[in-house]
């Protein structure tokens, strides 16, 4: 749905502290004092056989006399001094080895560092995303802003005078300013409103349904008008930062931020296929169709144009999305130039080939555009296409592309892709399977009706 339509974690990893262990002093060992001589130890006598000689005494084991030796004096004092000795050199030598370490640190540290201290703390090294947006999005805002306006409409659908309102951004100092198509598709009168309040009536001098954009022109008059720089929305990449400037609900000139969540999106509407969109979650609601989606460099990346949600009634789901500015800037000559622009056309209605259509038409792969209908005098019915045969059973016999001049395509949405890439009067080799066989045709593009 377009967005401006509403329809009635300290660280797990540290180490446990290490327990220390404690060493006790060893007291020394009590002299030993003078032993007395021991006896000599002897065997008692036994009594001599009447066949067998008495044998003689011999003693088994005589102990060495101990060493007598002073007691020594002063022992405790010279190991007590020697033990404070020992503490005082290993304070001096863990002092220096902390000022040579805390002097090579502070000689790694960066220009300007400055110690933590009670009154001052360390402030971040790297920022957030939303961080980094807040830093530079005042400064975008007040450059772009000027060249953003609101558009405020009054037509008739019908039988029925209808209001509304979007967004749009000036593109020439001359007056010319870039909305969507459908902002405007119904209008009678146009008033936009400039952020200094200035309000100027506009007139439509361009439109191109296939994009969903046009192009208004006011009379500036003395007013200098600022134009909003255009950026390249080939160079965008996803995860970069998105500012959305608009009127969403007719809060004029709101600032939104998010990221840019894909790319390559493709906005398909009944009269509108917009290949290559840009996803965004910066907020985009309801009346800022039409507004500039900026990077962080203040340029232009694309033209907000829709939003995916639940319902259609409802707002923002952080599912947005903008016409690349590239696509834009192809055909704004044109457009300002009030001509038509012609899109290159085929001429047929496709579907992607799923795996049931695959079986029943005997392929086995799901790659390709089935074609489901050729217009009548279109490129497509020139060329040679047919439209599928079917019976009470099911679909019999279809014609698949599975090429463009030599390179594959994978699905409908690249086949449309790939042909909006010529231009009208190009003529294309489609290559097509036709009843499992593999066949070659031409086409020559015609222009969009």
């Amino acid at each position: 749905m377009y967005d401006d339509k509403l329809d009635p974690r300290p660280n797990p990893d540290a180490e446990e502290p290490r327990r220390e262990q404690e060493v006790g002093s060893a007291a020394p060992a009590p002299e030993a004092e003078a032993a007395d001589s021991s006896p000599e130890l002897e065997l008692p006598e036994i009594p001599a056989s009447p066949e067998v000689p008495a044998a003689p005494v011999v003693p088994l084991y005589s102990p060495p006399e101990p060493e007598q030796r002073e007691p020594r004096r002063g022992t405790g004092w010279r190991m007590l001094a020697a033990a404070v000795a020992l503490v005082m050199l290993s304070a001096a030598v863990g002092s220096a080895s902390t000022y040579y370490l805390m002097r090579n640190q502070q000689a790694a540290a960066p220009s300007g560092y400055q110690p933590n201290s009670p009154a001052q703390s360390l402030q971040p090294v790297v920022q957030t995303v939303a961080e980094a947006g807040a830093s530079v999005i005042p400064e975008i805002y007040k450059r772009v802003a000027p060249a953003v306006v609101a558009v405020d409409v009054v037509g008739r659908q019908g039988w029925y005078r209808t209001a509304g309102s979007g967004s749009g951004f000036v593109v020439d100092p001359a007056g010319y300013i870039l909305t969507n198509y459908h902002v405007v598709e119904y209008a009678q009168n146009i008033t936009v409103k400039f952020l200094d309040g200035t309000a100027l009536s506009a007139t439509v001098v361009g439109t191109d349904r296939t994009s969903d954009l046009a192009v208004l022109k006011v009379d500036p008059g003395d007013k200098q008008l600022v134009v909003a720089p255009l950026g390249d929305s080939d160079q965008v990449q996803v995860g970069e930062l998105a500012i959305a400037i608009g009127n969403p609900y007719g809060h004029e000139f709101t600032v939104t931020a998010g990221i840019v969540s894909a790319l390559n999106r493709e906005i398909t509407e009944e009269t509108t296929t917009i290949p290559g969109a840009i996803q965004t979650d910066a907020a985009i609601n309801p009346g800022n169709s039409g507004g500039p989606l900026l990077n962080g460099r203040g340029e232009v990346i694309g033209v907000n144009t829709a939003i995916s949600a639940p319902s259609q009634f409802s707002g923002n789901v952080g599912l947005g999305f903008a016409v690349p500015i590239n696509t834009a800037k192809e055909i704004l000559p044109t457009l300002m130039a009030g001509q038509d622009v012609q899109r290159p056309y085929l001429g047929v209605y496709l579907e992607d080939l799923n795996e049931r259509y695959a079986r029943l038409l005997g392929l086995d792969s799901t790659e390709g555009a089935l074609v489901t209908q050729v217009l009548e005098g279109s490129a497509a019915e020139k060329a040679g296409l047919r439209n599928p045969e079917t019976d009470r059973f099911g679909l019999v016999s279809a014609d698949v592309i599975v090429a463009v001049d030599g390179r594959k395509v994978a699905n409908s949405s690249e086949l449309v892709s790939r042909i909006g890439g010529y231009k009208v009067g190009d003529t294309v080799e489609l290559t097509i399977i036709r009843d499992g066989q593999e066949l070659t045709l031409k086409a020559t593009l015609g222009a969009r009706p």
